[in-house]
């Protein structure tokens, strides 16, 4: 059981945010703040410090990043830089680490595509949207174990796509993608 609090500075415009449950009566929370992102922890009582996780430049549009939750000790956010790349943070309960992060997909991002992110509670499979004419909804699963990604895979094109909202839990072997 979780109590409801009141986070962060007030006037700062979040409109993207992950809480994942780290065990024990804890919990984390990443928000998209203007051009960063922030963590915070929660254990049991109080909320700790507010932290940067990673922080862009103003033309940058911060919520291009996703998050998903394998276990209590294994918390992922992507994001994409401002020089057209990703970085692949992972969180243990305690702390951040950098991980492989994938190759920038052929083409490019859609202009705010989004990047969602999705597990099967051992893998990790990252989604957006390509800059391609047919706007292509691809995907690129990252094999946690040995800690490198297989490569942007075409779904669908998608001709008017633009943003990849969110990625649901894998159901018989289907992801739900919305788009």
């Amino acid at each position: 059981t979780f109590n409801v609090a009141t986070i962060g500075a007030t006037g700062a415009y979040r409109y993207r945010s992950f809480m994942a449950d780290t065990g024990s009566n804890t919990m984390l929370i990443v928000i998209n703040e203007t051009n960063k992102l922030v963590w915070q922890k929660y254990s049991g009582g109080a909320w700790g410090t507010r932290t940067d996780l990673f922080t862009a430049d103003a033309s940058a549009d911060v919520r291009q990043w996703g998050a998903t939750s394998i276990s209590t000790t294994s918390t992922w956010v992507l994001a994409i830089t401002t020089t057209s790349t990703f970085n692949l943070y992972k969180f243990d309960a305690t702390s951040w680490t950098t991980k492989t992060a994938p190759g920038w997909p052929t083409d490019g991002l859609a202009t705010n595509s989004g990047i969602a992110l999705i597990t099967d509670g051992t893998d990790i499979w990252a989604l957006c949207i390509r800059n391609d004419a047919s706007k292509t909804l691809s995907y690129n699963k990252y094999t946690v174990g040995s800690d490198s990604w297989g490569g942007w895979t075409t779904i669908e094109a998608t001709t008017s796509g633009t943003d990849v909202s969110a990625a649901f839990a894998i159901v018989a072997d289907k992801v739900v993608v919305l788009y």
